[in-house]
């Protein structure tokens, strides 16, 4: 992973500069890569998964648990060289068989869930104009919005929503699918709660409705006196 580490390092120091307020850019160059092929073995300088967990507080996954970094090439990636690309048993893919999960989670704490407001990616150059499309998830798996867009010319996919904990990328079923590149997100909340709560005015509800009923036993009572 020392290709990785050493990146890292000049990452860090652009999203120091930048502010820690404003949405992260991720476009994946200067990492170790590998040649764009659909079908070819992921060497393990190119899996990309938690190497970015503390840096960014974002966590990368495929049908295996990472994602290949890949040299697509100028003109074929949206900005410089390198894109990503889902992977199988270690093997580059680029089908909807193998979407590309993004989580988000807590940089300084990276065991804890982190949520954001906006989420954005762009699929490379290379499309044949079939659908893709970017699904965002709260903390619970719950799914809060979704976009799909013609793949062609390398288009952009946004989703703006309250709570965004993941994201997941659907490629296209054939012709080659599709990669991404310029990954950006909003600035990152922590969660705080782990699992969902009791809905609001559940307790409330419920509680009316068997005070009404004990009433009416007891006003049936009285009149049966």
């Amino acid at each position: 992973m020392k290709p990785f580490a050493k990146h890292l390092v000049v990452a860090s120091t652009v999203l120091l500069s930048a502010g820690d307020a404003r949405a992260v850019l991720i476009d994946f160059e200067g990492l170790s890569s590998m040649t764009y092929f659909g079908g070819s073995p992921v060497p393990t300088s190119a899996r990309l998964s938690t190497q970015l967990l503390e840096t960014f507080g974002v966590r990368f996954a495929s049908t295996d648990p990472y994602v290949a970094v890949v040299a697509l090439g100028s003109g074929h990636a949206t900005s410089g060289i390198n894109g990503i690309g889902g992977s199988r048993n270690n093997f580059l893919s680029y089908s909807i068989n193998d979407p590309i999960t993004i989580s988000f989670f807590n940089p300084l704490n990276p065991s804890q869930m982190a949520t954001t407001n906006s989420v954005s990616v762009r699929s490379d150059r290379a499309g044949e104009g079939l659908p893709i499309s970017l699904v965002a998830f709260d903390q619970f798996g719950a799914q809060l919005a979704g976009m799909s867009v013609a793949d062609t010319g390398g288009p952009l996919l946004a989703v703006t929503t309250p709570g965004i904990q993941k994201v997941i990328f659907y490629p296209t079923s054939c012709c080659g699918g599709a990669g991404l590149d310029d990954f950006s997100f909003g600035p990152l909340n922590p969660v705080t709660t782990a699992v969902p709560g009791p809905l609001p005015m559940l307790g409330a509800v419920t509680a009316f409705y068997q005070s009404k009923r004990l009433r009416h036993r007891i006003s049936a009572r009285q009149r049966n006196r």
